[in-house]
């Protein structure tokens, strides 16, 4: 599964994880709740040196709207 997002949203996380010892990625595919389709998303966590883990939050997937001509 491979999903595309904002590059600036991505730097911004990666240069807050710059002091952690790993970074965790992890898609979460789009998925329908109560009706409504809620895109896909990229989360992501580090984990410092003394074990602790943050949270960075999570980048939703970019999608560009298209109009298709009916003929």
């Amino acid at each position: 599964m491979k999903i595309m997002v904002d590059r600036n949203e991505l730097e911004k996380r990666l240069t807050q994880a710059r002091k952690g010892k790993l970074i965790e990625f992890c898609i979460v595919p789009s998925q329908f709740d109560s009706g409504r389709l809620n895109p896909a998303l990229l989360h992501i966590g580090t984990v410092y040196n003394d074990g602790s883990y943050e949270d960075l939050e999570s980048i939703y997937e970019f999608r560009r709207l298209q109009l298709v001509d009916d003929f």
